[in-house]
C-alpha cells in the first residue's frame, strides 16, 4: 500500500485527514496552490477506497 500514493497524495492525505490542516495550509507547506492539493487529496482518497473495496 505505501507505494501505492505517490509522496505527496500521500503527505496531503494525512495532514488534512489526520492532521485535521487546511488545503491552504497543505499548500503553502508544500509550495503548491490549494487546487492542487484537492486533486492529490481526491485522487490519494480514491486509491485508498480502491484498496479497501479489495479487502471487504
Amino acid at each position: 500500500m505505501e507505494n501505492d500514493l505517490t509522496d505527496r497524495q500521500r503527505h496531503c492525505v494525512f495532514e488534512y485527514y489526520f492532521n485535521g490542516k487546511k488545503m491552504k495550509t497543505i499548500a503553502s507547506e508544500l509550495g503548491i496552490t490549494p487546487p492542487v492539493v484537492t486533486r492529490h487529496i481526491q485522487m490519494g482518497a480514491a486509491k485508498l477506497y480502491k484498496i479497501a473495496k479489495y479487502y471487504m
